[in-house]
């Protein structure tokens, strides 16, 4: 029996623990012995709404202490758990899901290098990157196997050797599509963590309080969870419509609660790939979305979505304005939407994925 090792940072409700699951739900059904690392999360806990197969063997935190706020200290423990786990299970092939992991399991299980596949989850250019880190990352990651991106920007960030190794898979669809949405609720949503400096949610907030001057009977909600929660209920409070503006914790099938809302939206600085955006675009619910780099790997602009210029808070009132009083617009929107979604069929990425980490 084959052994696919996933090292990842944890289980929880976000995109990235969804395509981790994905993949190993896949591979143990495939027969293969499949192991977890989650470097940041000492066990699954109970906020994630991602089925995974019980014969996943999960391999939490070895520390007593928060991984995510003492990172330097939990360095040694990381390499105790590469270094034990690799020898443990002698793993066929492993896939970490991001570079800096993929660089310290590169590290500190040399050779396992050529066995090793990494994920690219979002924009290396982006702001919060940190230049030096990505240098050494990315030089610790060229003897690996293979690097997966999600968009074809995302590639073209790297260095050649790094794009010779590389091959741009997007996210898979991870729900069945409910019905087509008639978008007949007075309602605004988006679902993402609450992050200002990435998600935006400064600009989401100041674009709708401007858009609520001319359409009062909309409401604006906030799926998510982060650490930032505090900062944002700061910024709703001194708007001029807070009651109109709710922040909501993240719901188990939450598309049956969203599915008539009149628009999905994100105003992000930078993405891997979205799968809020991808999920609500094959569910015909209006998206209008900023251009982060890579978005039009899903979004041709006019066409099956609208975008906005990034940080532009007025551009994107107005482009609320047009979704909300256009029924024609919205769908013609979401019928392209709904037609063009099959590039994101689960069978066709996971057997993407299947040749990649399977290939030796």
């Amino acid at each position: 029996m084959k052994t696919l090792m996933i090292v990842t940072g944890s289980l929880g409700t976000g995109g990235l623990e969804r395509i981790t699951c994905f993949i190993a739900n896949h591979f143990a059904d495939k027969q293969w012995n499949v192991v977890i690392l989650t470097l940041l999360q000492k066990e699954q806990g109970n906020n994630t709404f991602q089925y995974l197969n019980e014969k996943v063997n999960v391999v939490p935190f070895y520390g007593k202490n928060n991984p995510s706020k003492q990172k330097i200290k939990s360095i040694g423990i990381w390499k105790k758990m590469i270094k034990e786990n690799t020898k443990k299970y002698r793993p066929d092939s492993i896939l970490c899901m991001t570079f800096k992991i993929g660089s310290m399991v590169s590290f500190f299980a040399p050779k396992y290098s050529k066995r090793i596949t990494i994920r690219e989850i979002s924009d290396p250019k982006s702001k919060v990157r940190n230049r030096f880190v990505n240098f050494i990352t990315e030089v610790l990651c060229r003897n690996v196997k293979s690097i997966i991106f999600q968009t074809q920007h995302e590639k073209k960030c790297f260095h050649k050797r790094i794009r010779n190794k590389g091959v741009v898979i997007p996210n898979p669809l991870s729900i069945t599509i409910i019905k087509h949405g008639n978008f007949c609720e007075k309602k605004i949503f988006t679902l993402s963590r609450l992050l200002i400096n990435q998600k935006r949610q400064d600009i989401l907030i100041k674009g709708f309080e401007l858009f609520h001057e001319t359409h009062p009977e909309y409401f604006l909600e906030i799926y998510g969870r982060g650490e930032d929660k505090g900062a944002i209920q700061a910024l709703i409070s001194k708007t001029k419509c807070p009651s109109n503006i709710i922040i909501k914790d993240p719901l188990p099938n939450i598309h049956n609660t969203i599915i008539d809302y009149r628009c999905f939206v994100m105003t992000s600085d930078f993405e891997g790939m979205s799968n809020a955006l991808l999920e609500c675009y094959s569910l015909g619910i209006p998206c209008l979305s900023s251009d982060w780099p890579g978005v039009e790997d899903i979004i041709t602009d006019e066409t099956d979505g609208l975008l906005y210029k990034r940080q532009d808070y007025e551009s994107f009132a107005s482009q609320l304005a047009r979704l909300s009083d256009d029924d024609e617009l919205c769908e013609r929107l979401t019928t392209a939407a709904i037609a063009n979604s099959n590039r994101f069929d689960q069978k066709a990425i996971i057997s993407k994925y299947c040749e990649v980490i399977e290939n030796e």
